[in-house]
């Protein structure tokens, strides 16, 4: 073989080398952009007025099948940590309507001056007057905004207004806490219908709401 037919393979081969070097730099450049692009409209996704499941899923490269024995597995983890949440909220509350009744037993209804006419009848129904007044508002909150901020902070709200208890020195200003009791803590449990709704399939619902339910005693 002479000099210049080695020369022109030689200078072939050189240029196949380099095509195939820039044919996979092309490639790493496309896949780059890809991700750059899929992190774009990652961001891109509203989670403060849709479901925050939509930026895992964008980001989600895993395998889309699972066991039944996987799902059963993450139901039992969502019961233990949110199922039981629900029942303790729910069962409070709930304990705070009994505690006017216990109260009574103990001298609330002469010390507050609530003998009289049917100021001790009208002392509870007002916590429903205000759980009509507040009920609109709050599910309007917990679908216009994140639920689990509007939730945890009515509940908040809810606490300092039950220990406000203590402070009622007449039966006007018992009147004034039981009102706004009513009115916080009538959003509760539709928010908590909203929650299991979001956390589990229908046909497994029925079960939740009706456990965290029971807690009403």
């Amino acid at each position: 073989m002479s000099a210049s037919t080695e020369a022109n393979v030689g200078g072939s081969d050189e240029k196949e080398a380099i095509g195939a070097q820039g044919k996979e730099k092309s490639c790493r450049d496309d896949k780059r952009a890809s991700v750059t692009s899929d992190f774009h409209k990652t961001d891109a996704i509203d989670t403060l007025h849709n479901d925050e499941s939509l930026k895992v899923l964008a980001q989600y490269a895993g395998d889309e099948h699972w066991e039944p024995s996987e799902e059963k597995k993450l139901v039992r983890k969502i019961d233990r940590r949110l199922l039981s949440i629900l029942c303790i909220t729910y069962g409070l509350q709930y304990y705070d309507k009994a505690m006017l009744s216990q109260a009574a037993l103990f001298g609330l209804r002469t010390d507050l001056r609530l003998d009289v006419g049917d100021r001790y009848s009208f002392s509870s129904a007002i916590f429903y007057l205000g759980f009509i007044v507040g009920a609109y508002p709050a599910i309007l909150m917990a679908q216009r905004y994140p639920i689990e901020r509007v939730a945890s902070g009515i509940v908040f709200v809810w606490g300092l207004c039950l220990i406000c208890t203590a402070a009622c020195h007449n039966w006007q200003s018992l009147y004034a806490q039981r009102f706004f009791l009513g009115l916080l803590e009538s959003g509760i449990s539709p928010m908590f219908m909203i929650v299991v709704g979001g956390w589990y399939k229908k046909n497994e619902q029925a079960f939740r709401m009706g456990a965290w339910y029971c807690c009403t005693g």
